[in-house]
């Protein structure tokens, strides 16, 4: 596989999909932040802003016509597909001896516990979605970012600038007065208390999957492990509520178009698992630090997708927070 200028040792093989889809196979061990790869790092952040974007606007229009069981099902398990795609390509493309070399034992059950906590934290982000404004709930988000990158600090050697550190503080604040109530602005929403342990159950999970897939030098594998558990535990915990949906499949039709439903899922699904995946090589690549910072950009971009096409509305302290959240993301991308 081609070497691509500036990536450690081992290189990063990017063939004709481009730095899209990057399939990177890099030995284990510490790695030089490079400028390519720090450029790179930001470039697939600011991509991962608007998938993982649009991907909760289209779970919020999900959840809300499906239920969050139900929606929870079908972005878990069809979430699947690109991540399977990827897997089988680099399974293609890489010499059976090295695949076999990463499935030890600590390998395997590191990237099913993260699964878990991924699982975890769809049900209750979703469950949150039945009744929260897209907004509310994605000004939660940074909780999560901020305590990856926090560990991308403290425990991947990974390094931001005081100036980043500030930036954090400041997204943390304006998200903080976004997910107050409009009708007491200094009160928190306590209806949005599922979508806060979901963060706190996905910053787990990506704190494992990370430090699982640093460890032992590949991406898709440990995604690919990690979401097939969390695939099975949502699928295991949830078939009642699947059976009882087949046997309901006619009151079900009346009540949905079910075109428009399986599309909602679809995109949702697809775009949560290409976010995954990119993110994967954003921790390959010792980016989860940066990366997070940037990604908290995505609290504006929701608000605003869902101010166009849902007509959410927010207070003055709201959008206050979210011009902070702005300020802060922009400041930690450039700096």
């Amino acid at each position: 596989m081609d070497s691509a200028p500036g990536f450690g040792p081992g290189g990063c093989g990017f063939k004709s999909f481009g730095w899209i889809l990057p399939i990177v196979k890099l030995p284990p061990g510490p790695y030089v932040f490079s400028g390519h790869m720090a450029s790179t790092v930001v470039e697939l952040s600011f991509v991962l802003v608007f998938v993982f974007s649009f991907a909760a606007f289209f779970e919020r229009k999900l959840s809300a016509s499906l239920g969050g069981k139900k929606a929870t099902l079908m972005v878990v398990c069809v979430g699947m597909l690109p991540i399977a795609a990827i897997y089988l390509f680099t399974a293609l493309t890489t010499p059976m001896p090295y695949i076999l070399s990463v499935y030890n034992g600590a390998f395997f059950w590191l990237a099913a516990l993260s699964g878990l906590f991924f699982a975890m934290g769809f049900v209750l982000f979703l469950k949150g979605l039945e009744t929260e404004q897209v907004t509310n709930a994605e000004s939660i988000m940074p909780i999560q970012y901020v305590l990856i990158a926090l560990f991308g600090v403290t425990f991947l050697g990974e390094a931001i600038t005081p100036l980043q550190f500030f930036a954090g503080a400041v997204i943390l604040f304006g998200a903080f007065m976004v997910s107050t109530r409009k009708e007491h602005p200094l009160k928190f929403n306590w209806a949005l208390a599922p979508v806060f342990f979901a963060q706190i159950s996905w910053a787990v999970y990506w704190m494992i999957l990370s430090f699982t897939i640093t460890r032992f030098g590949v991406a898709s594998e440990p995604l690919a492990v990690s979401r097939l558990f969390g695939a099975m535990f949502v699928f295991s915990f949830y078939s009642p509520v699947l059976l009882q949906a087949v046997r309901r499949k006619t009151a079900l039709k009346r009540r949905f178009r079910i075109g428009s439903i399986a599309a909602l899922g679809l995109a949702a699904a697809l775009l949560d698992g290409t976010g995954n995946y990119i993110f994967s090589v954003i921790s390959l690549l010792n980016g989860v630090a940066v990366g997070s910072l940037i990604l908290l950009i995505s609290i504006p971009t929701v608000a605003v997708l869902a101010h166009i096409f849902y007509k959410e509305r927010l207070s003055k302290v709201q959008l206050a927070g979210l011009a902070l959240a702005f300020i802060g993301g922009v400041i930690s991308a450039v700096v």
